[in-house]
């Protein structure tokens, strides 16, 4: 792989780095939606859950299923909410968040660092810089949290 990147073209490079750069905005953007979804989502929930255990609809003391259904209701919700919250802890949702920005601006500035190029050194440079980024995305990006 390395060979590879030694021979790319300047111009292939930086079409290369753009890709990176378009990916990690990608990325960051859906973990964003997906964390804001699921916050969103367990509010409601929560809200719902509230509304179901206080209402006097589900204490109506003519409707023998009223309270059970309050209860029920509930607990689903609950359940539903729970479910939510460890989707965003067992996939590390949030630690993804953070983690993209600091790639997407050195991706940025390698992009801005090709303005500066005028010998091969330099153009070396960019590409050793472009190839530990590289690596240390894939080493340090966080994975998901499996249960042991």
């Amino acid at each position: 792989m390395s060979s590879e990147i030694n021979n790319i073209k300047p111009r292939e490079l930086k079409e290369k780095i753009e890709q990176y750069k378009n990916s990690y905005e990608a990325r960051f953007k859906r973990n964003q939606y997906t964390n804001n979804f699921i916050i969103g989502a367990s509010i409601v929930l929560t809200i719902l859950i509230a509304i179901t255990g206080t209402s006097p609809t589900f204490k109506d003391s003519q409707n023998p299923w009223a309270n059970p259904l309050g209860v029920s209701a509930a607990a689903w919700l609950g359940l539903i909410s729970t479910a939510l919250l460890s989707i965003q802890k067992l996939y590390n949702v949030q630690e993804k968040i953070a983690f993209y920005p600091a790639y997407i601006v050195q991706a940025e500035e390698l992009l801005e660092d090709f303005d500066e190029v005028k010998t091969d050194e330099d153009l070396q440079k960019i590409r050793d810089r472009f190839r530990k980024m590289r690596a240390d995305e894939a080493t340090k990006r966080p994975i998901e949290n499996y249960p042991s």
